[in-house]
């Protein structure tokens, strides 16, 4: 990005004129942990299909570990494209926890 202009203020002069846009984007990222569990809940199901030319995204898959409780990150060149992508997978696609309830005789 060009200093002293958010993102978002690149884009919407880029695209002005052209396309009316929009934005959806949560308060905040999710947990590493949820995020990982989304996309690997989309991935199991065969739901993503990855092109091939996707190398990076493909690299970030084969190569990220995790060490501890956190993805590792030592790599400079791992997970951003694979973070990127969960970020969109945990938004669009969120794993939606079971809340328990109770059948009661009526």
């Amino acid at each position: 990005t060009r200093s002293g202009y958010s993102d978002y203020t690149i884009i919407d002069e880029e695209f002005r004129g052209h396309y009316e846009l929009s934005y959806r984007v949560p308060a905040a990222n999710p947990p590493v942990k949820d995020r990982v569990n989304a996309m690997n809940s989309r991935l199991s199901k065969s739901a993503i299909l990855i092109d091939t030319l996707c190398k990076y995204l493909i690299d970030d898959f084969e190569q990220i570990v995790w060490k501890k409780d956190e993805l590792d990150k030592s790599d400079k060149n791992r997970t951003h494209a694979s973070d990127g992508f969960g970020y969109y997978i945990a938004t669009e696609f969120p794993l939606v926890k079971k809340s328990s309830y109770t059948i009661q005789n009526i």
